[in-house]
């Protein structure tokens, strides 16, 4: 009974210790500036790859034709509101 605590403590020894330097070299690793000269190129790279087909995506079409031109009233307004409401003031002065 005895040696198989001795070797799940061996085991757990050995597990913890690569547990903390596996942390010390990414850490060492992730502060290095020449590997986050590599990491940021990297993510560079993959996002000029994505881009265009995220911008492409998102941009909606232009219409072809607009509607005709709003009239304008002779006392510089473009004419009732939404559901008849107060004038819209025109921002020309003519």
């Amino acid at each position: 009974m005895r040696k198989l605590l001795d070797v799940i403590a061996v085991v757990s020894l050995v597990l913890s210790g690569s547990v903390a330097g596996a942390g010390v070299f990414a850490y060492l690793y992730a502060t290095n500036p020449a590997n986050q000269e590599k990491a940021k190129a990297f993510v560079m790279d993959q996002v000029k790859d994505a881009l265009p087909d995220l911008i492409g995506g998102a941009m909606p079409s232009l219409p072809d034709v607009s509607g005709p031109a709003i009239p304008m009233t002779p006392g510089g307004s473009a004419g009732a509101g939404a559901a008849g409401g107060l004038p819209v003031p025109s921002p020309f002065p003519f």
